[in-house]
């Protein structure tokens, strides 16, 4: 019996080392699956990154260019700044020239209406003495004498 027992054992161990390589076949096959899926989650990733950092630099791009566009908006604005500052003050000045001829005509036609309305009234008083001149060298009797 011992050799029936034995050759029993013996397949008993057989079965069993077959169980266990059939097991390790399994987990083996398990852990190759494991491994693929991670390496193309893996490749995912990677090139998810690869994706992320082209648009991080079309971003950055962007971005430089925004900046660039408002620095020359700036300098654009200065620009318009300086010149408008200066056709201003062409302008006041302009408006200053005009005022002091302006009011230089008023004061010389002010000093010549002075200057006519005295020649006038001096006309005007003469022309009075004269008539009362005149008035007093009339025959008859004189007005004040009545």
């Amino acid at each position: 019996m011992t050799n029936a027992n034995g050759n029993h054992a013996s397949s008993d161990r057989l079965d069993r080392v077959e169980q266990l390589l059939e097991a390790i076949a399994l987990r083996q096959d398990r852990g190759q699956r494991q491994m693929e899926n991670l390496q193309a989650s893996q490749q995912q990733s990677q090139q998810q990154m690869e994706e992320l950092q082209a648009s991080q630099r079309r971003t950055q791009q962007q971005l430089d260019q925004l900046q660039q566009v408002v620095q020359d908006g700036f300098v654009e604005t200065g620009n318009l700044i300086a010149e408008l500052t200066v056709s201003t003050g062409n302008t006041l000045d302009e408006i200053r020239q005009r005022q002091v001829e302006s009011d230089q005509r008023f004061l010389s036609a002010t000093e010549e209406y002075r200057q006519r309305q005295a020649e006038s009234d001096q006309r005007f008083y003469t022309l009075l003495e004269e008539v009362r001149y005149l008035i007093r060298k009339l025959p008859g009797p004189n007005p004040g004498e009545e």
